[in-house]
């Protein structure tokens, strides 16, 4: 007979956000993909989880093998920068979908937006380089109100001067 568990259950893995692909000014490298792992912020804390595997587990619409979720294989190879950010090579290459976790790239942002009564409705932003590259174009054409739907909640860490910038656009 098996004996239930006792005692609280302990998790074995660590979340990650895929960040990208490795990239240099106008390549991107699709072998290799960026990842931020939940907890990691230095070079430092990279070199526990070198050579560890990853999964990349996603939901398909057709059932194989008796389940809708599946999974991609990678393994850690080594740090990318001095923030926690680890290089890892998967079996296949990872779907661009799967970078649309955490935010938008700015080329990204400006198929989601829509003009709505002449002045542009963000829908969901979460870097403050958007905001400043919205605010840089709006600027450049013709002075365009913007309105910002995530600023309401958004806490800023960085300094006044952006707070200000962002304040002004508020409307």
């Amino acid at each position: 007979m098996v004996k239930g568990r006792q005692g609280e259950r302990v998790r074995l893995y660590t979340r990650g956000t895929v960040l990208g692909y490795k990239r240099s000014k106008s390549n991107q490298y699709p072998n290799t993909s960026l990842v931020q792992i939940e907890g990691v912020n230095t070079k430092e804390e990279v070199s526990w989880y070198q050579g560890k595997r990853m999964a990349y587990i996603y939901k398909a619409k057709v059932k194989k093998n008796g389940s809708h979720y599946r999974c991609i294989w990678g393994k850690v190879t080594r740090p990318h920068g001095n923030t926690g950010v680890v290089r890892a090579k998967f079996k296949s290459n990872l779907p661009p979908k799967s970078m649309l976790g955490l935010g938008f790239s700015c080329t990204q942002a400006i198929s989601k937006h829509q003009e709505v009564k002449g002045t542009y409705h963000c829908w969901c932003f979460t870097t403050i380089l958007c905001y400043l590259f919205f605010w840089l174009m709006e600027y450049l054409m013709s002075n365009v109100a913007c309105t910002f739907c995530f600023l309401s909640g958004f806490e800023f860490s960085s300094g006044s001067l952006v707070k200000d910038i962002l304040a002004e656009l508020w409307i």
